[in-house]
C-alpha cells in the first residue's frame, strides 16, 4: 500500500483545473461520454475536497468520508451534496456498469455547467 500525501486546497483546485482542461477537449465531440462523465465526477470531487480543506480543515480519506462530510456540512448546500452523489453514481456506472452509453447530451451539459458555473465559484 502506498502513502498518500494530503493536498491542500490549492492542490485540489489545480487537479480540478487539469481535469476540466481535458474535459473541455473531450467535450467538443462528446464521443467519449463515459470518460466525460468520469472527468466531471473527478473535477467535482477535487473542487469539493478543495472547499472542505479550505473552509473546514477536513481532508476526506475516501469516498465514504467525503459523502458524509458533504451531507453534514453547514457550508455546502444540501442540493450540491445530492448532485454530487448522482454524479458519483453515473461515474461508477461509466467505469463499471457495462458497455452501454446511457448519458444524454442533457446529462453531460448539466454537470459540465454545474461544475463551471457553480462549484468553481465556491472557491473564488
Amino acid at each position: 500500500m502506498f502513502e498518500r500525501d494530503i493536498m491542500d486546497h490549492s492542490g485540489h483546485f489545480s487537479k480540478a483545473e487539469k481535469n476540466i482542461e481535458l474535459l473541455d477537449e473531450l467535450y467538443e465531440g462528446k464521443e467519449y461520454r463515459d470518460w466525460i462523465i468520469t472527468l466531471e465526477f473527478y473535477s467535482a470531487l477535487h473542487l469539493f475536497d478543495a472547499f472542505l480543506a479550505l473552509h473546514e480543515g477536513h481532508h476526506p480519506r475516501n469516498h465514504r468520508d467525503r459523502r458524509k462530510k458533504l451531507r453534514n456540512s453547514q457550508k455546502i448546500s444540501p442540493e450540491y451534496a445530492k448532485e454530487y452523489l448522482k454524479l458519483q453514481k453515473k461515474s461508477e456506472y461509466a467505469r463499471y456498469g457495462g458497455t452501454g452509453n446511457p448519458y444524454s447530451d442533457d446529462d453531460l451539459n448539466k454537470y459540465y455547467d454545474w461544475i463551471n458555473e457553480k462549484l468553481i465559484k465556491l472557491l473564488r
